[in-house]
């Protein structure tokens, strides 16, 4: 003996199903971006300076590096800090003792992305960050060299 469908355990049905549906896609839509920000520093020195236990930047940093308009021919690693952001937030990220981002997530790959040097806002850049690519901020360096964050979306 089959038991009969009723209308109401239809209908419930199809409520549930819908309700499980939504849960999906509000999970998706609060997805987390890991992400990794470099401080970098600049220079035509082929080492660091004295004392500094910098290290060269990876091979795909430094390519992407230098094929931007930068006039630099060496980048090191002065640290990096990784870090996740869900989506529509906005996450402040200390890079340095002195430099700080403030990163917004704008929905899917976009970021918002503010560079703060000694408690000043010192640039301010949007884009597209799909995986495996990188956003380079950078503000105003004494001398000839150049201080950068590179920012590196890991997932």
């Amino acid at each position: 003996m089959r038991p009969k469908l009723s209308l109401t355990s239809v209908v419930g049905s199809v409520w549930l199903a819908l309700f499980v549906l939504a849960c999906f896609h509000a999970e998706a839509q609060t997805g987390e971006m890991k992400l990794r920000a470099y401080l970098v520093w600049g220079t035509d020195d082929d080492k660091p300076p004295e004392g500094k236990n910098y290290k060269r930047v990876e091979t795909d940093i430094e390519k992407k590096l230098k094929g931007l308009p930068l006039k630099y021919k060496h980048y090191f690693e002065v640290n990096r800090t990784n870090f996740s952001l869900v989506t529509n937030a906005i996450k402040k990220v200390p890079v340095s003792e002195k430099c700080e981002l403030e990163v917004k997530s704008a929905g899917g790959p976009n970021l918002e992305v503010a560079l703060f040097g000694k408690g000043k806002e010192a640039a301010r850049q949007k884009q597209p960050l799909p995986k495996d690519e990188v956003l380079v901020v950078s503000g105003n360096a004494p001398n000839s060299t150049a201080w950068l964050v590179v920012l590196k979306r890991l997932e």
